[in-house]
This record gives C-alpha cells, sequence and structure tokens, in this order.
C-alpha cells in the first residue's frame, strides 16, 4: 500500500486508510511501499478538446435565443409552465 511524500489535504480525525490499517490490526505486519519521486507524474487537468466545429455552437446559441425572445412575448397567454416546456424541448431538438 502505499503511502504518499506529503498529504495534500488533512484527513480528518480518522486518518488515511493506511493509518487506519496500522491502528485496527495488530496480528499482521504492514509494508508501505512508496514510489520515488521521479515516477510520480502527478494529476494534471487538461483542456477539454473540441471535436465539433464553432458553427454549431454558434446555430445553437441563436436558436436558443430566438426561443427565449419568442417566449418573452408568449408568456403572458400560455403561462410559466408552457414556456418551461418549449424551452426543454428546443434544448432537446438543438442536440438532434
Amino acid at each position: 500500500m502505499g503511502r504518499p511524500d506529503r498529504r495534500f489535504l488533512l484527513t480528518c480525525s480518522r486518518g488515511t486508510l493506511l493509518d487506519q490499517l496500522v491502528r485496527t490490526t495488530s496480528n499482521i505486519d504492514v509494508h508501505v511501499i512508496r514510489l520515488s519521486a521521479h515516477e510520480y507524474k502527478g494529476f494534471y487537468l487538461r483542456m477539454p478538446v473540441f471535436r465539433t466545429n464553432l458553427s454549431s455552437y454558434y446555430y445553437t446559441l441563436w436558436f436558443i435565443l430566438s426561443v427565449s425572445v419568442l417566449s418573452y412575448f408568449a408568456e403572458q397567454y400560455v403561462g410559466y409552465r408552457v414556456i418551461g416546456l418549449v424551452y426543454l424541448l428546443a434544448i432537446l431538438w438543438s442536440r438532434v
């Protein structure tokens, strides 16, 4: 079971899983094998990769904006529940 060189976030009063294992077991030996510093690559967030072109986002934006403008004027006649359903259907239809 590996143990980090330094703890990124301190755990609550229970301690880490390794600390709990050492504390609760008395009949077995616990050996800790740790990676050397150059083997650990770390956790890095990567930027998302866009697989579609920007024109599809552009058309979706204009579609949702046009539904919003039409819903603004229609809300006094049909009510807010119908407008919510129209938004839901518009979002689902824009994904097709």
